[in-house]
C-alpha cells in the first residue's frame, strides 16, 4: 500500500508536516531527543524511541507513543475511512477531545476543509 502522509492523518495532522514524522524520517537522533524533552513532563518522561514516528496511516510500523495509545486510530481503522472527515459521526467527542488536548485548531481546520470538499 502506497501512502500518501501529505495528506491529513485520521485525525486531521498532516503527518508529512509533524516535527516527530520528519525527525523519524530523517534519522534525526537529536531532533527526537529534543522533541521527546519537550513533549514529555515529570509525569510522562518521553525517550527519542517514544516520539520516533512513522505516520498514522495503516502501515506504518512506528507511532508516536501518543498516537499509538489514540482512541481515534483505531475507531477509523474500524469504520475504513481515509480520514475521521469521512466519517459519518464527524466531529465525535472522541476527535474533538483530540484536538484539545493537540492544543491548535489546525487539525479541525484541514479535516472541515475536507468536508467541504466532499460536497
Amino acid at each position: 500500500m502506497v501512502r500518501d502522509l501529505t495528506l491529513p492523518a485520521f485525525c486531521g495532522i498532516v503527518c508529512a508536516d509533524c516535527p516527530a514524522y520528519v525527525a523519524t524520517r530523517a534519522n534525526d537522533e537529536n531532533a527526537l531527543a529534543a522533541l521527546a524533552a519537550q513533549w514529555g513532563s515529570a509525569d510522562d518522561v518521553l525517550t527519542p524511541d517514544d516520539v520516533r514516528c512513522d505516520g498514522c496511516p495503516p502501515g506504518g510500523e512506528r507511532l508516536y507513543k501518543h498516537c499509538a495509545i489514540c482512541p481515534v486510530r483505531p475507531c477509523a481503522l474500524e469504520r475504513g475511512v481515509a480520514n475521521c472527515a469521512h466519517c459519518s459521526l464527524y466531529a465525535c467527542d472522541r476527535l474533538k477531545r483530540l484536538w484539545r488536548m493537540v492544543g491548535t485548531d489546525k487539525p479541525r481546520h484541514v479535516l472541515d476543509d475536507v468536508r467541504r470538499e466532499m460536497l
